[in-house]
């Protein structure tokens, strides 16, 4: 973490799992998730180690109904939160 805070990394990678406390991010532009959240709260949490003005949050979901859930209880929390649907956006992706 020290090395990524001087500016020694550009780029760090973490797991939602194995560490016992949350570590404290500073000046992070973009959190890619390879996991949707599963919970709003979850969510919001990464999403608010990111500037608010040039930060973006980046989640792959897939087909699957329980990812297609956790999507839309996010974008109607999102929509209910900040009045603001243009938050998200779903960018279709064909492998």
């Amino acid at each position: 973490m020290h090395f990524f805070h001087i500016g020694q990394f550009d780029i760090i990678i973490m797991l939602h799992s194995g560490y016992s406390k949350r570590p404290v991010l500073k000046e992070v532009a973009t959190i890619f998730n390879f996991d949707a959240p599963a919970t709003y709260n979850l969510y919001k949490e990464n999403a608010q180690l990111i500037s608010e003005e040039n930060g973006t949050a980046l989640t792959l979901y897939t087909t699957d109904e329980d990812d297609m859930q956790r999507l839309e209880l996010v974008q109607r929390k999102c929509q209910k939160n900040f009045g603001r649907g243009e938050m998200m956006q779903c960018l279709p992706l064909l492998w």
